[in-house]
């Protein structure tokens, strides 16, 4: 139906499955994370069964639907070698598919694909095409994110979401969120004692209103841009055009907060080589091989404010070229640009902020 042809229920699912692993600890064990995992696959079967084609694929995964919108960012890129020949093109093999290969699973068509926020890289289409006309092109970083002819508001939403969840989930890790040490405060503490609720609706209050904080900070900044840069742009143009610039800042946060993870609890893969399936085996001799951290926290700290000052400027820098779509008078776009160039510094702040507080880890803490 045409009133599911976007990524909200991407959007949706994508908050749902955060719920789940954070608050309602889906991923602590194995059999619940299997049924979920049932579940998304029962979806996917649903919606082809529903509806033509992959329609899961293109309109609710959330995996393929995060990964489509962060390929804006990469310096690769899927595109026609010849356009001429694709506009020529009566078959359209790169979409419908034939005897060498898939439809694509996202419906794409290489005549009319203006980014690579849907493509999911199968290379399918590349298979297809019997007139051997499909290219893997390099181009420069970011491409994508000032080229949008049209910008869509569900992937101003999606790419609002993926900041908002993204710096969510390294709150959710800290002491300040919840703080297992007897006598301590934190926000989920005080919310069950000041309203006697359970842990798990004391965790979806939380994360309602803590994901709403940055959402109306750029609504906020898209208001005031508005209104200031008097250029006739209404803040729904300015929240579309402008969420691209947000990708830059919560991809390289999503590096920054993960590249910990692999530093600190990387060394624990050594034991499970030898005891993959938890039973006491030990195949290599490696089970009680225990390596801890695989540098220093200053090591850690310092690469991680690295990345983000790296998402910080390429954000910034997205913004400032959004700016001039959006107002052709030089004075305009950058009067437009400040409040959002000030939500921005904000938003690297606090991610800075969240990098240097003590986490609670998946395998312990820090």
């Amino acid at each position: 139906p045409s009133w599911l042809k976007n990524v909200y229920p991407a959007i949706g699912l994508f908050a749902l499955l955060s719920w789940l692993e954070l608050g309602y600890g889906v991923t602590t064990d194995a059999r619940t994370t299997a049924y979920m995992g049932l579940g998304m696959a029962a979806m996917a079967i649903s919606g082809a069964l529903l509806w033509d084609g992959k329609r899961f694929c293109a309109h609710a995964c959330p995996v393929g639907r995060i990964c489509g919108i962060y390929s804006m960012v990469s310096p690769i890129e899927i595109r026609a070698r010849k356009p001429r020949t694709c506009q020529a093109c009566t078959t359209e093999d790169c979409m419908n598919g034939n005897e060498r290969g898939y439809p694509c699973p996202t419906g794409i068509s290489l005549k009319v694909i203006e980014t690579s926020s849907m493509c999911t890289m199968c290379t399918e289409c590349i298979k297809s095409c019997d007139k051997q006309n499909i290219a893997l092109n390099i181009r420069p970083f970011g491409a994508d994110l000032t080229d949008v002819k049209t910008p869509r508001m569900d992937e101003a939403w999606l790419a609002v979401t993926l900041l908002t969840l993204t710096l969510f989930h390294g709150l959710s890790m800290t002491s300040i969120w919840e703080d297992f040490a007897p006598g301590s405060v934190s926000i989920l503490k005080w919310i069950g004692l000041t309203f006697g609720t359970p842990r798990v609706v004391s965790f979806t209050i939380a994360m309602f209103a803590a994901t709403a904080v940055p959402v109306a900070l750029y609504w906020l900044a898209c208001l005031v841009a508005s209104r200031w840069a008097k250029g006739g742009v209404t803040a729904k143009q300015i929240f579309m055009r402008y969420a691209y610039s947000l990708l830059p800042i919560a991809l390289f946060y999503h590096l920054a907060h993960n590249l910990m993870h692999i530093l600190v609890e990387g060394g624990e893969v050594v034991p499970l080589l030898s005891d993959p399936l938890g039973t006491g085996a030990d195949y290599l001799g490696t089970a009680a091989v225990h390596m801890g951290a695989l540098v220093s926290d200053e090591v850690i700290w310092y690469l991680q404010v690295g990345l983000i000052l790296i998402g910080h400027v390429f954000g910034v820098v997205v913004a400032h070229r959004l700016s001039r779509r959006l107002y052709p008078e030089a004075a305009a776009a950058s009067r437009s640009l400040v409040p959002i160039t000030l939500m921005m510094v904000l938003i690297s702040v606090a991610g800075l902020g969240l990098m240097h507080l003590d986490m609670n880890m998946r395998l312990g803490r820090t």
